[in-house]
């Protein structure tokens, strides 16, 4: 019999309950982990990467390899150079570590993964509210739309370089991808914030 004292599960658990075992599509077959979000829920800033890599796969939360920890150190200087204390919460397309993709494709995921992942990301969004998405990558920019309502006037998008791009870059080139991820956060800082005003 129930306990009647049993508290009812926050929005953030029933989805936890619901994806922790996913078995919807095949990249559960040799993933360790679902990675679901890293963060504050709900935030002001929801990114929305790609996959996990193999470091997320492992700990079970996204962008913690070193992709992760470059994008965090970015975001870090763009918020302290603005003054913001916006609260982020970090997600992927997909919940689990496409292993079997081919190299070249950076371990990218498969159309079908992502649209059968589409749904947990949508919960993502409704749980986070936020008031801007930033798509980290381009396929989190080509696919975003399955996942949010791109009418809607309750959050501004915007696209930055992925992370991993800037550390497999040659040298000389990384400073100008700094650059460009750096004036887009800009940009959907400055565009939240008048939103807000």
């Amino acid at each position: 019999m129930p306990s009647l004292n049993r508290k009812p599960l926050t929005l953030w658990e029933r989805h936890v309950e619901k994806w922790k075992d996913c078995e919807r599509c095949d990249l559960h077959s040799q993933r360790r982990k679902v990675v679901m979000a890293r963060g504050d829920i709900p935030c002001d800033v929801l990114f929305v990467g790609e996959a996990p890599g193999m470091s997320e796969d492992t700990l079970g939360s996204p962008f913690k390899g070193p992709a992760g920890k470059r994008l965090d150190s970015i975001i870090e200087g763009v918020w302290l150079s603005m003054g913001s204390n916006a609260t982020t919460c970090f997600t992927n397309l997909v919940g689990c570590f496409p292993r079997e993709a081919k190299k070249t494709d950076d371990h990218r995921p498969e159309k079908k993964s992502i649209q059968i992942c589409a749904d947990r990301v949508k919960e993502m969004v409704v749980m986070c509210r936020p008031k801007l998405i930033v798509c980290v990558g381009t396929l989190a920019k080509d696919w975003i739309h399955l996942s949010v309502d791109e009418a809607s006037e309750a959050y501004e998008i915007v696209h930055i370089i992925h992370p991993s791009a800037i550390l497999q870059a040659p040298p000389p080139n990384k400073p100008l991808m700094i650059k460009r991820v750096v004036a887009a956060l800009q940009n959907g800082l400055a565009k939240m914030n008048s939103r807000i005003e």
